[in-house]
């Protein structure tokens, strides 16, 4: 016996929370594929591509985005601690919304710290955490969120 795909529960919405309905269950992963700009590190016409690609998934979390200079370990990875950074995926929310998507969601990657990490990145010896350090972290953090609440526009109901 052969089931139609629209009637599979794949392909049904489902209720992520009390504000948030994905169209379908799909959800694509995070997955950092080293095209920003290796300079600037902003988000460029590949992410607007890549994501506007994928728009057809219920939920998308992006790639993973360093939160400060000191967080920064990989190439071609986005960062998210300017207003500059903040804009260049402007395009890419607009993109994957203009295909009636969701919004997108960030995750914290599993990094190296790289504070283990030399300019070659190997890794050496983990210098003792400092309080002040921490405590940068933590800042750098709540920036970050900040400036990817103003990104991740809701979508506005049709």
């Amino acid at each position: 016996m052969t089931v139609p795909l629209k009637d599979y529960t794949l392909f049904t919405p489902y209720k992520l929370s009390e504000s948030l309905e994905l169209k379908n269950r799909i959800v694509m992963s995070p997955l950092t594929r080293a095209r920003c700009d290796p300079v600037t590190h902003e988000a460029g016409p590949m992410q607007v591509e890549y994501y506007s690609q994928r728009a057809g998934a219920g939920l998308i979390i992006t790639e993973a985005v360093a939160i400060s200079v000191q967080g920064f370990g990989w190439y071609g990875a986005p960062c998210l601690y300017t207003e500059a950074h903040r804009d260049s995926w402007k395009p890419v929310v607009e993109a994957v919304h203009a295909k009636d998507n969701v919004e997108a969601d960030e995750q914290v990657p599993e990094e190296v710290s790289v504070s283990r990490l030399t300019k070659q990145r190997r890794e050496e010896e983990l210098p003792e955490e400092k309080h002040q350090d921490l405590a940068q972290i933590m800042r750098s953090y709540v920036k970050q969120r900040d400036l990817a609440v103003v990104t991740t526009l809701k979508r506005s109901p049709q």
